[in-house]
């Protein structure tokens, strides 16, 4: 199993071999075994070489820079294996600045989530627990949806579904369920 990594101490971190190597600011020398590190900490002033984080990079490590004072500066994050020429994060900012592009791909996602929605309310109005009016007000959401131009509207109708389809759920279930909204932070539905 991988662990994280913390150096406390100021120096440099480089490239041996195929390896990392830290040496501290009195000079000692410490080898740092990519196969066991997930992530390294630095909360210290340590120097990198670019060859340092392309092999930490190959190896799928991250780096957490920290100041003097604990304070969080950024990270390193390399790229995953399966986007690694970073196409799909640039399309992604892309899709988001181009707000047409944007309300359509949100679009799509929200139709899903009602389209499994109404799925289990006509699985259940089969069964005879739900009245076939639920279906017409699913519907009447997604007519909403489909009008809706911006993120706002998109979220409003998404947000319509989830508390219709969280109100049914005393008729789907055969024990009293008393689920009105999704709590965080402690949910307080447990």
């Amino acid at each position: 199993m991988k662990d994280s990594f913390y150096i406390l101490s100021k120096g440099e971190l480089s490239k041996k071999d195929n390896s990392i190597e830290f040496v501290n600011k009195e000079g000692i020398k410490s080898s740092l075994p990519l196969y066991q590190i997930n992530d390294i900490y630095l909360c210290a002033n340590v120097i990198l070489s670019a060859s340092c984080l392309s092999l930490l990079a190959q190896n799928g490590i991250s780096l957490h820079y920290f100041n003097n004072y604990e304070y969080y500066i950024g990270s390193f994050f390399p790229c995953a294996k399966s986007t690694s020429n970073g196409k799909t994060t640039i399309n992604q900012v892309m899709a988001y600045y181009d707000k047409e592009k944007r309300v359509k791909l949100a679009k799509k996602i929200v139709f899903g989530a009602i389209k499994n929605i109404r799925r289990t309310a006509k699985y259940y109005i089969v069964r005879n627990r739900l009245n076939k009016d639920m279906l017409n007000m699913f519907q009447n959401i997604y007519a909403n949806l489909d009008k809706s131009k911006t993120i706002n509207e998109i979220m409003i109708a998404e947000a319509n579904a989830r508390k219709l389809y969280y109100s049914i759920w005393k008729y789907i279930f055969k024990f009293d369920v008393n689920f009105d909204k999704r709590t965080k932070n402690p949910p307080r539905d447990l």
